[in-house]
């Protein structure tokens, strides 16, 4: 199974951009000197977790947090690779993690 990486493409990421300075810092950890591509998982995690400190912070609400994160599962074929449980499991770790930490 090929996993789809941030290089591949998709019209929601920016891939040179993105994965600019993960990619050099995990470079630079790696012993050989082969650039290391991030998943899109990874970076699904990343952007769950990042709209869901905005929600937290009240600067957008769930619908505008949650329906982005969804649409790139979807385009970017992460659902496919993963499967919507995976993605909803990985959504809700992610919100869970920022209400928990406000009560």
């Amino acid at each position: 199974m090929n996993a789809k990486t941030v290089t591949d493409s998709c019209p929601f990421v920016n891939a040179p951009a993105l994965a600019g300075s993960r990619a050099r810092r995990a470079s630079r950890a790696a012993t050989s000197n082969a650039r290391t591509p991030l998943s899109l998982r990874l970076v699904f995690v990343a952007r769950a977790e990042a709209r869901a400190l905005l929600y937290a912070a009240g600067l957008i609400d769930l619908h505008e947090a949650i329906d982005p994160l969804q649409a790139f599962a979807v385009e970017c074929g992460l659902v496919e690779q993963i499967g919507q449980d995976a993605v909803q499991a990985i959504l809700a770790d992610a919100f869970h993690a920022v209400v928990r930490g406000r009560s």
